[in-house]
């Protein structure tokens, strides 16, 4: 309509207006809100009870399917708008349809003679061939799979930039995954700790307190984009009006949260996808390579790289001539491997990772020319396999269920890390790690004089550590560079290796199983009617050949021999000691080789089945124990220091992963600390007990907190001693810098995060006690009876072995910022 000139006009227009309904139905009063509609003119009114209307439609009700009017009260300007927007509605969804089917048509008539090409048939042709072929790719190792299997190209989104990348081995940026790296205490199996700390990481003991967990959620960025993105949140920082106030997150340290997820991060991890020379430059062994021949060809290597103290020095190369007899073809290097100096980003982030990994396994400053620090990746990579299989495990879940695909290619990542040439040892220290290492599972090929025991090590850790030292080696003998890559040879020769070490490191895990399993009972009549219902199954004609190993290596071992437990509970109990074993060598292998493992049905056996296919072992597992298996552990069972280690893993023994049991009822616990007294005070005839002492969660012990009598001085490198309290010290050894108490006499639970002692975090949380009504009574204020409630505490197990302490600390502390005005460094 065309409106006025002066807005006057339209105010007496509507100033002397009275509604038609009222005027015939003699009703005084004028209306409330008169408006004109701007379509056509009409003036109409709202707000008033006059004008509205009933208006009818049909609804559909649901169990007798017809339909039935409906009322509605609307004004008169809302009908009209919604019957407007409803007509616009149809005919934009009408144009929508009519659009998409014009696409449709014109793709089958651009695509007719394609379609109808197609044959349903041959699609599952290939369908079946694909099948075929991926069940006969189950053997992850061995030279077969390195020459048959195609690897999938990686394809990665920065989260920053959100550009998609195809290939990410070939793209010119570098990518990189948001992740977390701590030190952890979780699968440690004793309370005390060892001395030497070098021979634990390199040897892999089975009683060292501390490893080194890499977790995080894993999202990909590019390297230039994180930089950029964290020196931004540095500026942002260190603006004049946020000075005051106080953030959990070091930025300056490398902390930061995740741009996507806002999960707290500590490190990057470079994206390494595989990579591998052309199957047609891959050069084959003449013939299968047998453990006394491979077994000479390593001591050969150990003597060559034992003799090169210097790079290029004239040396016998009798390793270099055995082997190539045994792969033609190969050509012999005119000296020994220069190390590759390769400079740029993804170097930068290798050597950035390699930095946080070293610096938590060590607690000191990064020495990038120290030979420790290939060591410390090595049992990173190894420690973070054993707890993300221990999760998936005690979650029931099978691992590769378990693990989302970025966690995946995290440890993908950090075994690629571990196969660069910077942080190499020189051939010296690669002899001599080697030669340690073999000292553990054959001792023929490198005695020593002081021989551990085999009940001492860590069977996975020593077979990681075994892996990339004899990569290492091989590669920077055969090939010019150094690199894996560059030479056709080295990576068959590590094929080969990696079968043989993997059946080495299940029979020592076996023989473990044998010398620590206790003699059986007098046997019952349960018992042998239950043996005879069995007595033809595989499974006890297995356990009859391992009853048989467990007298004959418990004679050489000194123990006992005397009767011996059931062939089945033999065969079931070694089912159950090599299951942890065998999942970590598949997700390890996985990330070598890229082949996945693939369950046939989802029962026990199958899964059995299936990893002793993929690792290439034979279904009779007490075969790798007899003397035809190639390699003899009878020295190894003949060791002095089985029988106190024997004694150490049935008496001494800590169940790796899980907290200490707590009572039902919550006033046990009070009456076990009220009647504390803090040992220092008794030891120098102090009066009065402690002021609030704490039960740690994780080993059970009562430390003080709050108190001068139990408060330490710690010495750091190069700076001033530190005071901390009762809980931080006792964090330092207990958790590897992460504890948990509880304040029994507050009902609270104190976590703290002392990885390092200029930052020492810490926060409350709910104990898992509750009252009748389900509720936590933090402080005592009602003072009811408190039960444990499990569920409760399983969330709190669930965060100690899922590495989850740190975060949960940072995200409090961002939540409220009182607790990062306390000195959680003196509790």
């Amino acid at each position: 309509m065309e409106l006025p000139q002066d807005y006057t006009v339209l105010v007496k227009q509507l100033s002397t207006y009275r509604c038609p309904k009222m005027v015939a139905s003699d009703q005084t009063g004028d209306a409330q809100t008169p408006v004109l509609c701007l379509v056509c003119g009409e003036t109409v009114c709202t707000r008033s009870y006059c004008c509205q209307v009933e208006v009818k439609y049909l609804t559909k009700v649901r169990d007798q399917g017809i339909g039935m009017p409906a009322t509605n009260s609307v004004s008169a300007a809302t009908s009209i708008t919604m019957e407007f927007s409803k007509n616009e509605m149809k005919l934009k969804r009408e144009k929508v349809m009519q659009q998409m089917a014009d696409m449709q048509k014109k793709f089958l008539e651009t695509y007719k003679e394609e379609l109808d090409q197609i044959d349903l048939g041959s699609v599952e042709e290939e369908k079946v061939h694909a099948s075929t072929q991926h069940t006969a790719l189950q053997c992850a190792l061995g030279v077969a799979p390195l020459l048959s299997h195609t690897l999938t190209p990686m394809a990665a989104t920065c989260i920053l930039c959100q550009e998609e990348t195809r290939n990410v081995a070939g793209h010119e940026k570098v990518f990189v995954q948001a992740a977390q790296v701590q030190r952890s205490s979780v699968l440690r199996r004793c309370v005390k700790s060892t001395t030497d700390r070098d021979n634990d990481l390199l040897l892999g003991r089975a009683d060292s307190q501390f490893g080194v967990f890499t977790g995080g959620c894993g999202h990909y960025m590019h390297a230039e984009c994180w930089t950029r993105f964290v020196e931004n949140k540095k500026l942002e920082q260190n603006r004049r009006f946020l000075a005051l106030y106080n953030h959990s997150v070091k930025w300056d340290l490398g902390e930061f949260f995740c741009p996507l997820c806002a999960s707290f991060c500590n490190a990057v991890c470079p994206l390494l996808p595989l990579t591998r020379p052309k199957a047609e430059d891959l050069k084959a062994p003449s013939s299968q390579l047998m453990f006394p021949e491979w077994r000479e060809l390593v001591v050969l290597a150990q003597r060559q790289a034992e003799s090169a103290v210097e790079v290029g020095s004239s040396v016998d190369i009798t390793f270099l001539d055995k082997l190539a007899l045994l792969f033609p073809g190969y050509a012999k290097p005119a000296a020994f491997a220069q190390k590759r100096v390769e400079e740029g980003v993804k170097t930068d982030m290798v050597q950035l990772f390699s930095q946080a990994v070293y610096t938590r396994t060590y607690n000191t400053h990064f020495d990038e020319n120290s030979p420790k620090v290939c060591v410390a990746q090595w049992n990173n990579v190894a420690y973070t396999i054993e707890s993300l299989e221990f999760s998936a495990r005690n979650c029931g879940k099978f691992i590769y269920e378990y693990l989302s695909t970025r966690q995946m290619d995290v440890v993908q990542s950090m075994i690629q890390c571990c196969s660069t040439v910077d942080n190499r040892p020189s051939l010296p220290e690669l002899a001599v790690y080697v030669g340690r290492l073999m000292s553990t599972f054959l001792p023929e090929i490198s005695p020593f004089a002081e021989l551990p025991s085999i009940l001492e090590m860590d069977c996975f850790v020593t077979l990681v550590n075994l892996h990339f030292s004899l990569l290492a080696l091989f590669s920077s003998l055969i090939s010019p560079t150094g690199c894996v890559e560059d030479n056709g040879v080295v990576l068959p020769l590590v094929a080969i290796t990696d079968c043989i070490l993997v059946r080495v490191g299940v029979a020592a895990q076996l023989l473990q199983y044998l010398l620590t399993s206790p003699p059986a009972m007098e046997t019952s009549d349960n018992s042998a009617s239950t043996l005879s219902q069995a007595d033809s199954s595989s499974e006890v004609s297995i356990g009859r050949s391992l009853q048989g190993l467990w007298i004959k290596y418990r004679h050489q071992a000194g123990l006992s021999a005397d009767c011996p437990p059931t062939p089945y509970d033999l065969y079931v109990g070694a089912q159950s000691h090599l299951y942890p074993l065998l999942h970590r060598c598949s997700l390890f292998f996985r990330g070598i080789t890229g082949i996945s493992l693939v369950h046939s049905s989802a029962s026990a056996a199958s899964t059995h089945q299936d990893l002793y296919a993929y690792l290439d072992l034979p279904a009779s597992i007490h075969l790798l124990l007899e003397p035809s298996g190639g390699f003899h552990l009878q020295q190894l069972a003949e060791n002095t220091v089985i029988l106190r280690s024997v004694f150490f893993y049935s008496v001494g023994a800590h169940i790796p992963g899980y907290l200490m049991e707590l009572p039902q009822d919550y006033t046990v616990l009070v009456k076990q600390l009220s009647t504390y007294r803090c040992p220092k005070m008794v030891a120098s005839d102090q009066t009065g007990d402690a002021q609030t002492p704490v039960l740690c969660l994780v080993c059970g012990e009562t430390v003080c907190t709050r108190s001068y009598c139990c408060q330490v001085e710690v010495k750091v490198e190069g700076e001033e001693p530190i005071k901390i309290g009762g809980i931080t010290n006792h964090a330092q050894s207990c958790g590897g810098g992460i504890g948990m108490a509880l304040l029994v006499r507050d009902h609270l639970i104190i976590f703290v995060d002392a990885t390092d002692l200029h930052n020492v975090r810490g926060c409350t949380f709910i104990p898992p006690y509750r009252d009748e009504y389900g509720e936590p009574d933090p402080g005592f204020s009602r003072g009811n009876p408190l039960k444990l409630q499990q569920e409760s505490y399983h969330q709190i197990c669930e965060m100690w072995y899922l590495h989850k302490i740190p975060e949960q600390i940072v995200k409090e502390q961002e939540n409220n910022q009182r607790l990062m005005v306390l000195n959680w460094a003196g509790m």
